[in-house]
């Protein structure tokens, strides 16, 4: 509500638009929200007269227009180091140099205030630091300023830091999706900060875009605990940053789950916790589906059954509306089947429609294993061929999770068809599936199969 007021403020500034129209459109918008049509706009405007499209598509575009100009002005509120650089440019443009050291007192306030030194502050602080030494190289040519040499030093921390921030994208991506990413220049920007690390001290974001770079490239639990130790501290990044980094965490930890250390779930719940504590769970008021069944993956997993009904009645209205139904089916049959409520499982996955193959996948991973949990030996040997078919047909996986998932498929129908047999039969194949289940790596659901394992051995 507040925002739409500082539209109407905005567009009825004189500076803007001194436009009726414009203004008469603005005001019924705000007003009606959406109209049902063109038409009645158009005589809310320009009364009753005959319709004339292209005549209310100019108001229309001119509007849009004054609405992107807001934005940007609203952009500008939250950088007012960029901003003091853009009013600094406009008065050297001006030749006015009076108000200058002023305002550059008040550029070092905001630096002083400032508890971030995020890639995009960086990039700020560098463009303030070249318009004082451009104004002091107007000013007199001859004297020493220190501007030049601060705007040096802040560009390289800039670049270095960027460089990183991107690269760490680069590999995450690469990680998730079939595709190879280049960071290009990549070693010499980490020969550069390894070489010169007390030079750049006083530029903590650097040192842990550093880190979680050497996090996700060598994937060591050493890396993981030297990142989350970072975010436990009292963080200079920007929340948008912060949100990105706690993803490779929480990327890194369903990627540990899939290879059997089940202890990970713990820390899957404590990111999302921390993602919660910090406002960061939602983008835009929205929830991502991977989020959402990471999260209440892990609820589950522990056997935080409260926990995980009380964050799906919370956030299922924040999921987008196309996916929303069927995410959350999907999850509440995840969480029936870990009561043992299998047909309430069944029940809600077939009703779920995903046109993403990973949780495609994932939903007919959760039936074979109801399945098998109710010998229901025909359906479970159908379903398989069906499983394969998918993930052999469908390119959209990562070869990981693709093996992760064929993996899955492989050693629980092992498990199934050994299962079936007499008793006697069974303790001869024993050792032959023991060595089979650790051998195979990545493993989706591991820890379900190693425990039906163990059952049905008697262990």
């Amino acid at each position: 509500m507040a925002e739409r007021q500082q539209f109407r403020d905005f567009v009825f500034a004189d500076f803007f638009t001194t436009n009726p129209s414009v203004r008469k459109l603005a005001q019924y918008l705000l007003d009606n929200d959406l109209p049902e049509s063109k038409e009645l706009a158009y005589q809310s405007l320009f009364g009753t007269d005959g319709y004339e499209e292209r005549r209310l598509n100019n108001v229309i575009s001119d509007l849009l227009q004054l609405a992107y100009r807001f934005l940007v002005e609203q952009q500008l509120e939250t950088r007012p180091l960029h901003l003091n650089s853009l009013l600094l440019e406009a008065l050297m443009e001006k030749n006015v140099h009076r108000p200058i050291a002023r305002l550059a007192r008040k550029a070092k306030r905001i630096r002083d205030k400032r508890t971030d030194s995020s890639y995009q502050f960086l990039q700020d602080s560098y463009q303030h630091f070249e318009q004082l030494d451009r104004s002091a190289l107007i000013e007199n040519q001859s004297i020493y300023d220190p501007n030049l040499q601060t705007m040096s030093d802040t560009l390289d921390a800039y670049y270095l830091c960027n460089k990183l921030r991107i690269a760490c994208e680069m590999v995450s991506r690469s990680q998730m999706l079939q595709e190879d990413y280049m960071p290009h220049l990549i070693d010499f920007v980490l020969q550069e900060y390894e070489s010169n690390a007390s030079r750049y001290v006083t530029f903590p974001a650097l040192r842990i875009y550093y880190n979680a770079y050497h996090f996700l490239t060598q994937h060591t639990t050493d890396g993981y605990q030297k990142l989350k130790a970072e975010l436990q501290q009292e963080s200079p990044l920007s929340r948008a940053e912060l949100k990105h980094l706690y993803t490779y965490m929480l990327n890194f930890s369903v990627r540990q789950i899939n290879y059997g250390r089940t202890d990970y779930y713990r820390e899957v719940f404590h990111i999302c916790q921390s993602l919660i504590e910090q406002d960061l769970l939602l983008q835009h008021g929205y929830l991502t589906m991977r989020t959402f069944i990471n999260a209440t993956t892990a609820g589950i997993r522990l056997q935080e059954f409260e926990w995980t009904k009380q964050f799906i009645a919370t956030y299922k209205d924040n999921l987008k509306a196309d996916e929303q139904q069927n995410v959350i089916d999907y999850q509440r049959a995840n969480l029936y089947f870990a009561q043992g409520n299998f047909n309430k499982t069944l029940q809600l996955l077939q009703r779920v429609e995903f046109s993403n193959v990973f949780y495609q996948a994932s939903a007919r991973i959760i039936q074979l294993k109801v399945f098998y949990e109710l010998e229901e030996v025909e359906p479970f040997y159908a379903l398989v061929k069906s499983v394969r078919n998918l993930l052999h047909r469908k390119r959209q996986l990562s070869d990981y999770h693709r093996l992760s998932y064929l993996n899955f498929v492989r050693i629980t129908k092992r498990l199934l068809d050994i299962k079936l047999k007499p008793k006697y039969q069974r303790e001869r194949l024993q050792t032959d599936f023991e060595e089979k289940l650790n051998q195979l790596e990545p493993l989706n659901n591991k820890e379900w199969v190693r425990e039906k394992y163990e059952r049905l051995f008697g262990m």
